[in-house]
């Protein structure tokens, strides 16, 4: 696709942003009282994003800001940090830019965008399948990429005033419905808002690429098209995320039960150690021999449930003997008595 000359760069952190669009001029700043300094290098800039864990590991900074600028700059927001240093103190008015982000996200890469869908960061996305189910099994014949450029023939410089892009009447009907609901209390505000203005996103995009400065009706009725395709990709990924948090807390469930199974083994193990330890010194203390029932009966009432695996394993090991008849006697045989 040929797009003409766009700045791309990679995302960094949440005060970057504002020098990637401008930088800060000294001389024009002491020139004038009302010139706070702020030179525009540029109105655009396009994050490309291939690996959503680059996302993640920079809002993983501790005071990352970044996802919460890119909230702003997707709302056309002014971009500002009250900086004391002046030559950090860049102030990017909002509508005054345009910033857009294009990232490749593995479904169950996308926590960092998910986690935060409180504060509308994921529903501030259009998200989009890679896949194409309807793909030929041979190759189309490779045509030349479309050329995109004239989109921007014609348009004044974005120093001037802003241009306004007409909605069709339903998208406006649409629009305030939703804003009557929410001032009512009856909608989700955060969630609905936002994905309204993905949809009004959307469908100027849409226009745009028909070279049309105009959102038709037509155009309106395509986007809710794709804006269904975004939600079900959505649900796809968090779907995909939960699976994994399922899986994820059943192996841990299993470890954990394995782990207490172990330590109450070994706790047996040793209760049963200490009650045969202590039924040889009994027998020795009464003469080599003692019914059953007195033995146990000697015994602390914590430790009555192991003297029979411990009589078992004393058995076993030839230290004692145990008769068959009634009443039970244990004897101490060989080098033990």
């Amino acid at each position: 696709m040929q797009t003409g000359s766009i700045y791309e760069s990679g995302p960094g952190s949440g005060e970057g942003i504002n020098h990637l669009f401008a930088h800060y001029d000294k001389a024009r700043a002491d020139a004038s009282p009302d010139h706070d300094g702020t030179v525009f290098d540029r109105r655009s800039v396009y994050f490309s994003v291939p690996e959503v864990d680059t996302l993640t590991k920079l809002d993983n900074r501790n005071g990352s800001t970044l996802l919460e600028k890119l909230r702003s700059a997707w709302s056309g927001e002014a971009l500002t940090y009250a900086w004391v240093d002046r030559t950090k103190h860049l102030i990017i008015p909002r509508h005054s830019y345009r910033l857009c982000m294009v990232v490749g996200i593995q479904p169950l890469r996308a926590g960092a965008l998910l986690n935060a869908t409180d504060a509308g960061t994921p529903q501030r996305f259009l998200w989009l399948p890679v896949t194409d189910p309807d793909m030929p099994d041979e190759k189309p014949v490779t045509g030349k990429p479309p050329d995109i450029r004239s989109i921007a023939t014609g348009w004044p410089a974005m120093e001037a005033q802003a241009q306004e892009i007409a909605l069709p009447p339903e998208a406006e009907q649409f629009i305030d419905c939703n804003r009557l609901r929410v001032a009512r209390g009856q909608s989700e505000s955060a969630i609905k808002n936002h994905l309204i203005l993905c949809r009004i996103k959307v469908a100027i995009g849409l226009a745009l690429l028909h070279a049309c400065r105009e959102v038709t009706s037509q155009f309106w009725e395509m986007s809710e098209t794709v804006m269904e395709v975004s939600q079900v990709t959505l649900a796809r990924v968090e779907a995909a995320l939960t699976r994994k948090a399922e899986q994820q807390n059943l192996a841990r469930g299993r470890a954990e039960g394995a782990r207490a199974v172990e330590m109450e083994s070994i706790r047996d193990d040793a209760n049963i150690k200490r009650v045969a330890n202590w039924t040889l010194g009994w027998l020795r203390d009464h003469d080599g021999e003692g019914n059953w029932s007195d033995v146990r009966g000697d015994l602390a009432s914590r430790d009555r449930d192991f003297f029979g695996a411990a009589i078992e394993r004393l058995d076993n090991a030839g230290q004692v003997k145990v008769s068959q008849g009634r009443p039970k006697v244990i004897t101490l045989i060989g080098s033990d008595r």
